[in-house]
């Protein structure tokens, strides 16, 4: 599978989760504060908590918590 992140392949063995998209732990983290900062884009172009979280596939609650920081 390709990695979400970056465009490396990884191979889903070894314990690894059938469904994962990033390649290790620095992508997860990335796309991680991706989202954060997609999340505060977004809130300056006037959308409101549930349509954010509705487009970066989150919850409100995690959605206001990134943007109270």
């Amino acid at each position: 599978r390709q990695c979400e992140v970056c465009p490396k392949w990884f191979e889903l063995i070894g314990g690894r989760r059938q469904d994962a998209k990033y390649c290790g732990q620095a992508c997860r983290f990335r796309a991680y504060r991706q989202r954060q900062k997609e999340a505060g884009r977004l809130r300056g172009e006037g959308m409101t908590l549930p349509q954010i979280a509705k487009a970066l596939g989150s919850e409100v609650g995690t959605v206001k918590g990134w943007l109270a920081g």
